[in-house]
């Protein structure tokens, strides 16, 4: 139940026509009978007799109003004792991007924090965290990036300090599970 329903609730009992209560609150009138009927919905009763183009409240529909009624006067004095609201704005911290760049010699460089990050954190002599780094680039889209790039298997792909060696996908050097970025094996320089 929201108040916006509650609100189109006592709208419509005040006028008593959902085109008319439709008009004052600026809605389609579709809008104000979906609204009365989630609430017919969610507390299982009628709240209307439809008679041809008039509505009446059900006993159902008078108890609801009473409790709107209540409701909408405390939500108004709760928003009036409230005062005016502060308003703030949120910052959101610069993505973390990547860019990959083709050097002098042929090999990639990949650049940017998120990416140089996941290989220092990584012993690239393990297989298990090799596998991680893979994981980590697909995700990112590293792999994707250096595909664009041009990168094929083989070639050489720097990160931060380290060189790696790239595998496509599905590849004769990489099996199924192995991201697209797979610095498969590292070369140190």
């Amino acid at each position: 139940m929201e108040l916006r329903q509650l609100n189109t609730f006592r709208m419509v009992a005040n006028v008593q026509s959902f085109s008319r209560a439709a008009t004052a609150l600026n809605y389609v009138q579709s809008s104000i009978t979906a609204q009365i009927q989630a609430l017919e919905e969610e507390l299982g009763a009628r709240l209307f007799d439809r008679l041809g183009k008039r509505i009446a409240l059900t006993e159902a529909g008078q108890r609801l109003l009473h409790y709107t009624e209540k409701i909408l006067e405390l939500v108004e004095e709760a928003r009036q004792n409230e005062g005016e609201v502060e308003s703030f704005v949120v910052h959101r911290p610069a993505e973390e991007g990547f860019s990959v760049r083709r050097e002098d010699d042929g090999a990639f460089r990949v650049v940017g924090r998120l990416a140089e990050r996941v290989v220092a954190m990584a012993d690239l002599t393990n297989a298990e965290a090799m596998a991680y780094v893979q994981d980590r680039f697909r995700r990112i889209g590293v792999d994707r990036a250096l595909a664009r790039a041009g990168a094929r298997n083989g070639d050489t792909v720097r990160i931060a300090g380290a060189e790696l060696e790239y595998h496509q996908p599905g590849g004769p050097e990489s099996d199924d599970r192995e991201p697209a970025s797979g610095p498969s094996s590292p070369r140190r320089p």
